[in-house]
């Protein structure tokens, strides 16, 4: 009997130490998970991030180009009033030149 009863508590040992491995397997595989998961919303606010960065600058470049295209037109705009205004001064001399033809 005592053979039989050494060997039901050889089992039973053996049977706490496969549960207390299966469970630290458990454990050891769900620490993993929640790791692998950490870092995939890790790389995804990473992602987003780098979207929301990406987007800013295409903002900024937007901008710049629009400033840029502002300037332009103003510049096209004073270089026309400048030309109207050289014009008006010829055609004002060439009238000039004219009368005093005329007087002469």
């Amino acid at each position: 009997m005592r053979g039989r009863g050494e060997e039901k508590e050889r089992e039973e040992e053996e049977r706490r130490g496969e549960r207390k491995r299966r469970g630290k397997e458990r454990g050891e595989e769900r620490r993993e998970e929640e790791e692998e998961e950490r870092r995939g919303e890790e790389r995804g606010r990473g992602e987003r991030k780098r979207r929301e960065e990406e987007e800013r600058e295409e903002e900024e470049r937007r901008e710049e180009e629009e400033r840029k295209e502002g300037e332009e037109r103003r510049e096209e705009e004073t270089r026309g009033e400048e030309e109207e205004r050289r014009e008006e001064r010829r055609e004002e001399r060439k009238r000039k030149d004219e009368t005093r033809e005329e007087e002469e």
